[in-house]
């Protein structure tokens, strides 16, 4: 006599097994999707300000690794960065900020705004002028050749300091404008200047999120529009003496 045919039906093992599978399919969609749909959202809250062209957000330090599910335990989010291109600021435009914030502590909903900045561990920025940007703010011609600045019609060299979050430009015995430049909407620090190519270059590292990032990411239940630009400058920019105009924190301009 044959045996009775068991059709019990799957056993515990295969209902493990496929239940393991669903699981793993939705933590893929959840990681996956949720990266995508929050950095889409990121990009358009943060051009919908005003204050940038265009902007890439990138969510997880590697494609590959989870970034966000962590998240819904707690842990912070490894990696976040974000590429913005032809920033505006009241005087002058930034061609390009570049900011990448670790151990970043954030908030996850599945919502409009979806992305919501506590407090990072550490960040780094870097905003870059090109030779016309400077020259707007500047109000004279300036070309940027060779790692110099090269100021007015007889392109002289320029001196550039970064001194109490002022950037001092100088050249020939005069300075310009002062231009304050550690403005916690862009920085997340007091930055230093330097020359790269036909860039100038401000960058620095800290623990400050920038209010350019968290206003376009955190944005106020008001139904308002986020705020404008910030007023990185004053409006004369025409070359003044160096004895004259002091410095916010009272001291004189470089003589």
């Amino acid at each position: 006599m044959g045996g009775k045919k068991d059709d019990k039906g799957p056993g515990l093992f295969t209902k493990l097994f496929r239940l393991v599978v669903v699981l793993g399919v939705v933590a893929v969609l959840l990681e996956f999707g949720g990266r995508f749909g929050a950095s889409v959202a990121a990009e358009k809250a943060i051009v919908q300000t005003g204050r940038a062209k265009s902007a890439d957000v990138t969510i997880g330090e590697q494609p590959w690794k989870p970034a966000l599910l962590p998240t819904l335990a707690g842990k912070p989010l490894d990696q976040l960065k974000a590429e913005l291109t032809d920033v505006n600021v009241e005087y002058f435009t930034v061609d390009s900020a570049t900011y990448q914030l670790d151990d970043v502590q954030l908030s996850y909903k599945f919502s409009k705004h979806p992305v919501t900045i506590d407090s990072i561990g550490s960040g780094s920025v870097r905003l870059e002028l090109s030779a016309g940007s400077l020259a707007a703010v500047l109000g004279t011609p300036v070309q940027i050749t060779g790692g110099k600045v090269l100021v007015g019609p007889d392109r002289l060299p320029a001196r550039l300091k970064v001194s109490n979050g002022i950037l001092e430009v100088s050249a020939g015995g005069e300075a310009f404008t002062p231009l304050p430049v550690d403005d916690p909407d862009l920085l997340m620090c007091p930055p230093a200047v330097s020359v790269e190519d036909d860039r100038l270059v401000l960058a620095c590292t800290g623990n400050r999120v920038p209010a350019i990032l968290t206003r376009a990411l955190n944005p106020p239940d008001t139904g308002g529009t986020p705020g404008g630009p910030t007023n990185l400058g004053p409006s004369n920019t025409v070359t003044v003496p160096t004895t004259s105009a002091p410095y916010p924190d009272g001291s004189q301009p470089p003589g």
